[in-house]
């Protein structure tokens, strides 16, 4: 974890899932995107997870690993049918006030960014970080070590093509359909 934390903060974007870690492994996490039934029950800096539920009245146990209670407040437990509807309904109020705090997050960042950027002129900014030329000689770079790597398959053609020039099956320039 400490070698994926140092990429990460050297600029490479990491993504990982890990299912229920230590407490020591998650105060590692810089961001956190908790999911139930594929939707999102928080997604933010993992330091403000714990502060985010208590807002909503879920509040972690002092000295339990945030970790498992976040696993125990976002599964649905399936052991009973009241069970079952009651954690239900919670992932659906969880949903929905997520839902909420991140249209708030946006409103708030919009109100900010127009007020920061509202004299200034709008320059014009790169897409993408590299150019296409970067990316293709990147691509071509890798294709090329893949190609010199697989020393089988390039035997297998090599052979292929000599045994097949050598019986006039294939010639350059000598394409024809046979008739049948």
């Amino acid at each position: 974890m400490h070698t994926l934390r140092g990429l990460a903060h050297r600029g490479r974007t990491i993504v990982t899932t890990i299912h229920q870690p230590r407490s020591n492994i998650f105060t590692l996490f810089d961001r956190l995107l908790l999911l139930s039934k594929g939707r999102v029950m928080y997604f933010g800096p993992a330091t403000d997870a714990v502060a985010y539920f208590s807002g909503l009245n879920y509040r972690c146990p002092s000295n339990f690993n945030p970790a498992d209670f976040f696993i125990d407040l976002i599964s649905v437990d399936n052991r009973s049918e009241k069970k079952s509807k009651t954690s239900n309904a919670r992932i659906d109020l969880l949903e929905d006030a997520f839902l909420k705090h991140e249209e708030n997050l946006k409103s708030t960042l919009d109100d900010k960014l127009s007020e920061t950027y509202e004299d200034e002129p709008i320059e014009k900014q790169r897409k993408y970080a590299s150019s296409w030329t970067q990316e293709l000689y990147y691509v071509m770079k890798r294709q090329f070590k893949q190609v010199l790597r697989a020393k089988e398959i390039n035997v297998a053609a090599v052979s292929t093509n000599t045994v097949s020039s050598a019986y006039g099956q294939v010639a350059p320039g000598n394409f024809q359909v046979a008739e049948s």
